[in-house]
C-alpha cells in the first residue's frame, strides 16, 4: 500500500466519522441536551469535515497524476 493510498483510507475515515457526530448532534437530542456549546460544536465538527474533504480530493489529485 502506498502512502496515498494510505492517506485516503484516513481521510475517508476522518470524513465518515465527522459525519456520524455530526448526525448525532442533529438528529438525537438526547445527547445534545447534555452539551453547552452545541453550535460551537458542530461549528468544529463542520471545520474538521471540510478539511478532511479537502484532503481526500488532493490525495485523488495526486494519485491521479502519479498513475
Amino acid at each position: 500500500m502506498s502512502l496515498l493510498e494510505a492517506l485516503k483510507l484516513k481521510y475517508e475515515a476522518d470524513v465518515a466519522v465527522c459525519q456520524a457526530n455530526l448526525s448525532v448532534y442533529l438528529t438525537s437530542t438526547v445527547g445534545v441536551a447534555e452539551h453547552p456549546r452545541t453550535t460551537d460544536s458542530v461549528d468544529e465538527l463542520i471545520t474538521q469535515l471540510v478539511g478532511a474533504k479537502e484532503k481526500l480530493q488532493e490525495v485523488y489529485v495526486q494519485l491521479e497524476n502519479t498513475s
